[in-house]
């Protein structure tokens, strides 16, 4: 029982059956039907790996990375570079300050120069050449300011433009709403006018009219009728 409960012996076993060569069997036997890529599977057989390969993968290392510690542990704002991985810069051979100055390191290194010498002078080539890139940069930026172009003052601009029309807004939805508030309450206050004085109305119908009153309703009504009448007349 221990040889087919032992899996390392099961697989040493079963690596050295070829499967190219168990499939031809079969197809050969009509147990299988020839599928339509069997003549390319035989002309190019796959990579038949070993279960176990014997031993400790050995690694693989290369000149630049001794060179590339040594650079991170001189300069350690390396942390702040961006390793691009992306096909358009694989296309454009974007690299990293870290990638190139060790490359180049590893060239002069190469020519016969020492470690250290060859260090120092790539150093003193990547600050030269930083220090025009700094300068023109300055340089561009200066321009754009006197001609008033700069990317900061636009941004600028539009936010106050932003904030102006923001300001406006409000100001204009805040006389709005007074404006509203005031309209409003003119308009209870003459219905609240109007009902009392129709209150007052009611109220005075009600009550019986005194002689006084009497007399002077029947005299107004008289001098209608008269006026009316002699209106008629003239016509």
């Amino acid at each position: 029982m221990g040889k087919y409960n032992n899996l390392t012996r099961f697989a040493k076993k079963a690596c050295q059956t070829d499967v190219v060569t168990k499939w031809e069997k079969l197809i050969r036997a009509k147990v299988v039907p020839e599928p339509p890529f069997w003549t390319a599977i035989k002309a190019a057989p796959p990579y038949r790996r070993p279960f176990n390969h014997g031993g400790v993968l050995k690694e693989i290392t290369f000149p630049e990375d001794k060179l590339m510690k040594l650079y991170m542990k001189r300069n350690p704002e390396w942390k702040e570079e961006v390793y691009k991985r992306h096909r358009r810069a694989a296309e454009s051979d974007e690299r990293t300050r870290g990638d190139l100055f060790v490359t180049q390191w590893q060239k002069y290194m190469d020519s016969g120069l020492q470690q250290e010498e060859a260090y120092s002078k790539v150093d003193s080539e990547f600050r030269a050449m930083e220090g025009k890139s700094r300068d023109k940069k300055l340089q561009e930026e200066a321009d754009l300011i006197v001609k008033g172009k700069h990317p900061r003052f636009e941004a600028w601009l539009r936010e106050e433009d932003k904030y102006v029309q923001e300001a406006y807004d409000l100001h204009r939805e805040t006389w709005e709403a007074e404006h509203r508030a005031a309209r409003i309450a003119d308009d209870m206050r003459k219905e609240q006018e109007a009902l009392v004085a129709s209150e007052v109305q009611q109220e005075k119908a009600k009550k019986p009219l005194t002689r006084r009153q009497y007399v002077a309703k029947k005299v107004a009504e008289k001098e209608a009728a008269d006026a009316a009448k002699a209106a008629e007349d003239n016509s």
